[in-house]
C-alpha cells in the first residue's frame, strides 16, 4: 500500500484550478510514488488551513502518511465559518457585495490589522510544527506568495523580524524560509516566471502545468536533500 502524501494550501494548491486536477501535489506524489490527497481550497485563509491540517491529520491513521507539505496563503485573508473574505479587498478578486460590505466595516471600524494577521498565521506554523513533529510525522511547510501589496511586504519583513516566535520556526521543515524575498528567502511565486504561469486572469496570478512541474521538481529536492 502507497503512503500518503497530504497537502494543504490555496489556489496555487487546489488541483481544480485551472490544472484539472493536476497540480504540484498530484505531480509530486507521482514522482515519489505516493498516492495524493490534495486538500487545498481556492481562496482559503491561513486559519482555514490550520484547522483543515489539525482535522485531517487526527483522523488518518500515522503509518499511513509518509509527507504532509503545507503551503500558506496571503495574511489578508479573513476565514469565517462559511466564507473567506479579502482584507482589503482587490477589484481582481472575485468579491459579492456582502463579503465587501463586511470588509468595509472591518476597516470602517479599525479591526483591520496586518500586523496581527501575520502573526497569527505564524502562530499556526509553529502550532502545526509542533503538531507534526509530536506524531513523528515528515513534512514541509513554506507560503505560495505573500502579497501583491509592496507596503504590505515592507511591514512583513519588519513585523516578522521583531517577532520573536517566528524564530522558533525549524528550517529544516521550511521552504524559503525566511520567506520574503527581500531578506533571503521565497514564496511559490518568486519560482516562477511568465513563462510558468497562467496569467493575471480573474483569480489571480496562478502556475500553470509548466510551473506546477517546476514547484513540484523543487519540492522534491528539499524532500530529497
Amino acid at each position: 500500500m502507497k503512503k500518503l502524501l497530504i497537502a494543504f494550501g490555496c489556489s496555487w494548491t487546489d488541483g481544480d484550478v485551472n490544472c484539472f486536477g493536476n497540480a504540484w501535489p498530484e505531480k509530486l506524489s507521482n514522482s515519489l510514488e505516493m498516492e495524493c490527497i490534495n486538500l487545498g481550497k481556492a481562496g482559503s485563509g491561513n486559519e482555514r488551513i490550520h484547522n483543515l491540517i489539525i482535522e485531517k491529520i487526527s483522523m488518518t491513521p500515522k503509518e499511513q502518511i509518509g509527507y504532509v507539505v503545507i503551503m500558506w496563503s496571503s495574511f489578508n485573508r479573513w476565514d469565517f465559518h462559511n466564507d473567506t473574505i479579502f482584507i482589503p479587498c482587490s477589484p481582481k478578486q472575485i468579491q459579492s457585495e456582502q463579503r465587501v460590505e463586511i470588509a468595509n466595516v472591518i476597516m470602517k471600524h479599525g479591526y483591520q490589522s496586518y500586523e496581527h494577521q501575520l502573526k497569527k498565521t505564524i502562530i499556526y506554523m509553529v502550532s502545526i510544527q509542533n503538531f507534526l513533529k509530536s506524531k513523528n510525522i515528515s513534512f514541509l511547510q513554506g507560503f505560495s506568495f505573500f502579497t501583491n501589496y509592496p507596503q504590505e511586504t515592507k511591514d512583513s519583513i519588519k513585523y516578522l523580524l521583531e517577532y520573536d516566535l517566528f524564530y522558533e520556526l525549524d528550517t529544516s521543515n521550511s521552504i524559503g524560509f525566511p520567506y520574503c524575498n527581500l531578506v533571503g528567502g521565497s514564496t511559490l511565486r518568486d519560482l516562477l516566471d511568465n513563462e510558468h504561469l497562467l496569467g493575471d486572469d480573474l483569480l489571480g496570478v496562478h502556475p500553470n502545468d509548466k510551473g506546477h512541474e517546476l514547484i513540484s521538481d523543487y519540492i522534491k529536492e528539499i524532500i530529497n536533500d
